[in-house]
């Protein structure tokens, strides 16, 4: 798999009060080896958000926290992919066409994202 550039390590959810998840969050790396402390990946500003609803910021919060695991998996599938072609047989030709679909799709996926 390709090194990506991003803060290593899973991401989570942080709740500012640990108890109380309608309190602020952030977004947060695990601890980093090198520095001793997790990251800020994304921070709940404060204020009037512009009409974008609390539930809606959290589900984003969400999705940004499982996109390293998602990236992971990914990958996963495309090898997946390339065994499954190995294995299926040569004149299984509609099936073969679905699995090279899905594998370019997921590759130029990765590519013009990460």
């Amino acid at each position: 798999m390709e090194a990506l550039n991003h803060t290593p390590g899973d991401w989570y959810i942080q709740f500012m009060n640990r108890d109380d998840e309608e309190s602020d969050f952030w977004v947060k790396s695990d601890e980093n080896p090198v520095v001793h402390y997790g990251t800020d990946i994304m921070a709940e500003d404060y204020g009037e958000h512009n009409g974008y609803p609390r539930e809606q910021r959290l589900a984003d919060a969400k999705l940004i926290a499982a996109s390293p695991k998602m990236y992971e998996m990914l990958h996963d599938c495309l090898e997946t992919l390339n065994i499954l072609l190995l294995e299926l047989p040569k004149d299984d030709v509609i099936l073969r066409h679905e699995v090279e679909s899905r594998k370019k799709q997921i590759t130029n996926f990765l590519e013009s994202n990460f």
